[in-house]
């Protein structure tokens, strides 16, 4: 089961798409630097060690979730 919380996935889903941490906090009502904050709580729990790994896991992560009911 994923530790990650709606939120979070979220905040993955715009990481992933490109969106900037400010055009993500406009999104999610959040600050950049709390898109900062939660992308490295994002990482902690998906426990990727740099930006590559979060987009690689990040991918596995989502694909599994959408696809959990197949």
């Amino acid at each position: 089961m994923s530790q990650l919380t709606d939120h979070d996935r979220k905040i993955l889903r715009l990481l992933l798409k490109g969106y900037s941490p400010t055009e993500i906090g406009e999104k999610v009502f959040l600050s950049p630097t709390g898109v900062y904050s939660a992308r490295q709580r994002i990482m902690q729990k998906l426990e990727a060690e740099n930006l590559m790994e979060l987009v690689l896991k990040g991918l596995a992560e989502l694909f599994n979730e959408d696809h959990k009911y197949l």
